[in-house]
């Protein structure tokens, strides 16, 4: 099955497979072979013979999945609330929050340029930072918010055309 999901504010197209013992997850033409075993609070992954333990928390509108001393915010695209948020204007040019923080920089000016995968805003959430990215190419247009200010889930931060 195809699977549209957001890391970090940038979407990607997953196949993923069950087999038997785990799963095959194929992107971009490269493949890998994934056993899941779960845990107390994580998830044991074993990926092409290299072991690693994966954190995860659910929250209501994304997953916060941690591995390797490294965070991630992911969330499974549905195809439905996709086509819905294209059409209320929030496509993939409109930088919004995933939750509460507080904004730490904006790396970005208006009328600037910028490439799909630039760093454009950094946030602060859960004592992390975050640094958010261009889903797209473009030039940035509007920036909602400036450094210091405390944001709500769902909050326009940047309008990327």
């Amino acid at each position: 099955m195809t699977y549209e999901i957001e890391i970090d504010g940038i979407n990607k197209i997953f196949d993923i497979e069950k087999k038997e013992k785990g799963y095959l997850i194929t992107q971009n033409g490269k493949s890998v072979f994934v056993e899941k075993k779960d845990l107390s609070n994580s998830v044991h992954l074993l990926v092409e013979g290299k072991s690693h333990e994966v954190g995860l928390a659910k929250h209501s509108e994304y997953w916060e999945v941690g591995v390797e001393g490294e965070r991630f915010l992911l969330n499974v695209v549905d195809p439905r609330k996709k086509s819905l948020r294209m059409v209320s204007g929030e496509g993939e040019g409109l930088l919004v929050t995933k939750m509460p923080g507080r904004i730490v920089e904006v790396c970005c000016q208006v009328g600037q340029t910028v490439e799909k995968g630039d760093v454009i805003i950094i946030v602060e959430a859960m004592k992390m930072e975050n640094p958010l990215k261009a889903a797209k190419s473009g030039t940035i247009t509007e920036i909602y918010v400036e450094s210091g200010a405390l944001v709500e889930a769902k909050q326009k931060l940047i309008l990327i055309d």
